[in-house]
């Protein structure tokens, strides 16, 4: 009876013992699992300025978070409106429009969007025979770009849903390695379609 009884106590312990150490290796921390591709916008850049407008494209059509966005502006960054939107909206261009007009523009523009909405941009050199300047070296570029951006006009007050123009984008490699856009300057192709300095005159 007592070697009986002795015998239950040892497997006893010898269980709690191997639950114990089930139980603590269970809850040690596990290490965190990079998020899925379809959980980020924000693809790593890579070595060619070219990476920015995916990015771009990506955060914009996803329209989940200004922070995203951001990231693709230098902290001097620089916007310079089309002659006509200088003209017709003094008070939003009057004095530098900066990275923190561009952080209210897209914070306002973002919230605005519904999670629903079908918004799309594209990037291209269409009618552009402006050469892009790259230089490796300075780890700087020049690159000119024909925009489209397409916004449901509910969200944005314009007759039309497209928003187009010619933008010239000054570049250069941050200190976080990767491209961000310096200077922006616009060129309205049409007065009946927007371009981005409407937009942003919208949203500022």
């Amino acid at each position: 009876m007592f070697q009986k009884s002795n015998a239950h106590k040892f497997v006893q312990k010898s269980l709690f013992f191997y639950l114990s150490i089930l139980l603590i290796l269970g809850c040690q921390a596990r290490d965190p699992e990079e998020p899925s591709e379809d959980q980020v916008s924000w693809i790593p850049p890579s070595d060619t300025p070219l990476s920015l407008f995916e990015n771009l494209r990506r955060v914009v059509e996803r329209h989940e978070s200004s922070y995203y966005y951001l990231l693709g502006f230098s902290d001097t960054f620089v916007y310079i409106p089309s002659e006509y939107d200088q003209d017709q909206f003094e008070e939003t261009y009057g004095t530098v429009w900066s990275k923190n007009q561009e952080e209210h523009f897209s914070s306002n523009f973002f919230n605005t969007l519904q999670d629903q909405d079908q918004v799309f941009l594209t990037f291209d050199r269409t009618d552009i025979d402006i050469e892009d300047v790259v230089d490796d070296l300075a780890e700087t570029a020049i690159l000119y770009r024909h925009y489209e951006l397409s916004v449901p006009p509910e969200r944005t007050g314009f007759v039309d849903d497209r928003i187009q123009g010619v933008a010239r984008l000054d570049l250069f490699i941050g200190n976080e390695g990767y491209w961000v856009i310096d200077r922006w300057e616009d060129t309205k192709i049409t007065d009946d379609i927007p371009d981005w300095g409407e937009l942003r005159n919208a949203f500022k």
